[in-house]
């Protein structure tokens, strides 16, 4: 079993902005999981940029884990619907990792805050985010402790990356159950990209399109419910 741990510290709740969502300017990226349970799930969208720059980092470490914090907004709809956006990413400093572990130090986020409020002032952490080399997309029984501990907002996401089967996803607190996440049942993405230019995501196991969803039928197993 995966022993991986990381400490943080708790964040002040941002203010959540009102405005629509980006969805004409987002290509629509979905998980089996979502195609086998079509539910509704909250908007996660991610630009190009921090895509290219989480998997470059991961594929530079194939023998040790390594993260960072994800950073942006968290919005809502006029309609009232929740969703983040991933616009930049701080890579962790000051770890301490392994094949199977990363553990951030207090100066780890001592340098992340120092850095968010002198590059990103206007910004958010919104999550966070860490690899899996060869182990494959999943929340290990410590990363669900750190994740409901330390990053106990509704719309606050961690995203895995398994650089050696190219795969990712991202995990985030179920609608019907606040508070519970699943650690297997991980979620695509929107991909934030200019107008005519190609997608950048090439992980295996993100299918393209939208999942309509359904509402959960009497008796049936509802996201984030332990088994």
């Amino acid at each position: 079993m995966r022993t991986g741990r990381v400490v943080l510290s708790k964040a002040a709740p941002p203010s959540i902005e009102m405005k629509a969502a980006p969805f004409d300017q987002a290509r629509r990226w979905r998980s089996d999981y979502e195609t086998r349970h079509a539910r509704h799930w909250p908007a996660i969208f991610m630009t190009q940029e921090v895509y290219r720059a989480v998997n470059a980092q991961a594929a530079a470490s194939l023998d040790r884990e390594v993260g960072g914090m994800l950073i942006g907004q968290v919005c809502m709809t006029p309609e009232g619907e929740r969703y983040v956006i991933v616009e930049q990413q701080l890579e962790a400093r000051h770890t301490s990792n392994g094949a199977t572990h990363l553990t951030f130090t207090s100066n780890t986020l001592t340098d992340a805050l120092n850095r968010l409020e002198e590059e990103f002032p206007d910004k958010q952490i919104v999550g966070w985010y860490h690899t899996h080399p060869g182990l494959s997309v999943f929340l290990s029984s410590m990363d669900v402790w750190l994740h409901s501990h330390f990053f106990p907002q509704p719309w606050h996401v961690a995203l895995v990356i398994d650089p050696v089967a190219n795969q990712g996803g991202f995990f985030w607190y179920s609608s019907d159950l606040p508070g519970r996440l699943h650690p297997q049942h991980y979620v695509g993405f929107y991909e934030l990209a200019p107008e005519g230019e190609p997608t950048a995501v090439t992980w295996h196991n993100m299918l393209p399109g939208e999942v309509e969803p359904q509402p959960a039928q009497p008796g049936q197993l509802v996201e984030g419910t332990p088994r």
